[in-house]
């Protein structure tokens, strides 16, 4: 799967939700995506680690709608303080 395919698949789930939050939920796996790439992962492989759409949505659910904790993003950025960054491509 690549990231397009990824994203739309993702899209889908939050169908259901307000523009305001389905942009959230994607600016942020988007910008998931960039760190990664930039740090030489595929997509299959940043996909591997993000887990399945339907999975980005449940969290989603889980940890709260964008807004209730005070703007912290949904997912994990590698490489960002206090998160694992990427072990490096070989």
């Amino acid at each position: 799967m690549k990231r397009e395919q990824y994203t739309g698949l993702l899209k889908a789930y939050l169908e259901k939700e307000s523009r305001a939050n389905m942009d959230y939920v994607l600016a942020d796996c988007n910008a998931y995506f960039d760190v990664a790439e930039e740090q030489g992962f595929t997509d299959e492989e940043i996909i591997e680690s993000l887990g399945s759409p339907k999975a980005v949505y449940e969290v989603y659910y889980r940890e709260g709608k964008p807004g209730r904790k005070n703007g912290q993003r949904l997912l994990s950025y590698p490489g960002k303080a206090g998160v694992e960054p990427w072990p490096s491509a070989a």
